[in-house]
């Protein structure tokens, strides 16, 4: 009787170990998509604004149009953290408070907010490490794939 007990005690340990290495890897894979995604747009955002200031530096006549796009960037950055309060600050603080459970994501809502966010603020010239956006948006999505396969 106790033998037939650790078997089917070991079967599920084994069976919970596999469940978490494919949930695990599916985490893996999303994040590392979506992060790697916005590494790229990141560089590409630099590049861009570097292009768009030197331009003004060569034309100083665009330079009311200029402040006129960093108002509207300034308003909708404002606008984002007032709807998504969660995407103020740096996004490592707000993915540790979420690994212990102080703090709950709204996961695609602020994955979304943040991305988009961090984004603005590259092509507007802004400089933020692209570290804590990533740790952010990986611990949002992460917290999407475990409530998508109801695991905690």
């Amino acid at each position: 009787m106790v033998q037939k007990h650790k078997k089917k005690l070991l079967g599920s340990v084994y069976k919970n170990a596999v469940e978490l290495v494919l949930i695990g890897g599916l985490t893996g894979l999303f994040v590392g998509i979506v992060v790697t995604l916005y590494t790229l747009l990141t560089h590409e955002g630099e590049v861009f604004s570097r292009g768009v200031y030197a331009y003004v530096r060569e034309n100083p006549a665009f330079i009311p149009l200029l402040f006129l796009a960093l108002i509207l960037g300034a308003f909708l950055l404002g606008v984002a953290s007032k709807v998504t309060s969660a995407i103020r600050g740096v996004g490592i603080p707000q993915a540790e408070g979420a690994t212990r459970g102080v703090i709950k994501f709204r996961w695609w809502k602020d994955a979304t907010a943040m991305f988009a966010a961090s984004l603005l603020s590259v092509f507007m010239g802004l400089s933020i490490g692209s570290e804590g956006p990533s740790v952010f948006i990986g611990a949002s999505l992460g917290d999407g794939v475990a409530s998508l396969t109801k695991r905690n």
